[in-house]
């Protein structure tokens, strides 16, 4: 799989940086609309990743944490699940419960 870059990418991340594939995606507005920084990006997948996943196959996610708290994600096939939904607002049902529940572990754990 790769990163492709589709209508309405507003940003590329590592576009310059040999060591990383760049990675087009959608800043959702800036901070005060979308405070939970939401970056959407899309993924093409290779013919035999396509023959994979009709086969049954799974989907597997790294995520470079550099040690710091794990972020929520989504994986979905639909444009619309991500795009739309107004700023500002976390499109991914669960996120806030499970932000809320980091945040409760964490100050239990402290």
């Amino acid at each position: 799989m790769k990163p492709i870059a589709f209508k309405g990418h507003n940003v590329t991340y590592a576009k310059d940086q040999k060591q990383y594939i760049p990675l087009p995606g959608l800043r959702k507005g800036e901070y005060n609309v979308n405070p939970e920084g939401a970056f959407v990006t899309c993924w093409k997948p290779s013919f035999r990743d396509r023959l994979r996943i009709l086969f049954g196959g799974n989907f597997w996610i790294e995520t470079w944490t550099f040690w710091k708290n794990l972020q929520p994600l989504k994986v979905t096939t639909k444009k619309s699940e991500v795009i739309t939904g107004k700023f500002g607002t976390p499109d991914i049902p669960g996120a806030v419960r499970y932000i809320k529940l980091e945040r409760k572990k964490k100050s239990v754990d402290q």
